[in-house]
């Protein structure tokens, strides 16, 4: 699958070729045996997909000036790579910086809209006793019932990461 993107496009990733052909970037996937894989790094955040539970963990680790496109660059290269269905996101945020306002605005009005178009079902986040994280999060989860999409948090990595894949695979005939 070839997917073409703007030059202002980042795309950081030890699981695709990349090269420059009249201002385009041109990925290709590299197919491996394994079946979790990194698909993006930034300063901000690393992104693996689990192919077999069509699953994506975002892992956090900016735990002071995360900026507006920093926050949303892993979730718009979910968004934007359609050659992979995710059903699941594990959130770990735990190295996480504070989020301000119009970050959760956004992720409210636009980007979980956008990722149930694409197939969420499943949103997991793991996450400290810091009580404006455990704000954030229950503020978002609040302010997006109803829309279909099952919403837990945790403390734990491990349990966090059973559950969600537990909940997928009960469901992997349904999509």
């Amino acid at each position: 699958m070839i997917v073409r993107l703007n030059k202002a496009d980042v795309i950081y990733s030890y699981n695709f070729g990349f090269f420059l052909s009249s201002g385009d970037l041109i990925l290709w996937k590299i197919e491996k045996e394994e079946k979790v894989k990194e698909i993006f790094r930034s300063t901000v955040a690393t992104l693996k997909y689990d192919d077999h539970y069509k699953m994506a963990c975002l892992v956090w680790n900016c735990m002071g000036g995360l900026s507006f496109e920093k926050y949303k660059e892993p979730f718009e290269f979910l968004l934007q790579a359609t050659h992979l269905p995710v059903h699941g996101i594990l959130s770990d945020n735990r190295k996480q910086g504070i989020i301000k306002t119009e970050m959760r605005s956004w992720l409210q009005k636009t980007g979980t809209p956008r990722a149930i178009k694409r197939g969420l079902k499943y949103y997991y986040v793991v996450s400290d006793n810091n009580p404006f994280k455990q704000y954030y999060i229950n503020t978002i989860f609040k302010l997006l019932e109803g829309d279909g999409m099952e919403r837990k948090m945790f403390k734990d990595f491990d349990e966090a990461e059973q559950s969600i894949k537990t909940a997928l695979a009960q469901n992997l005939l349904v999509f």
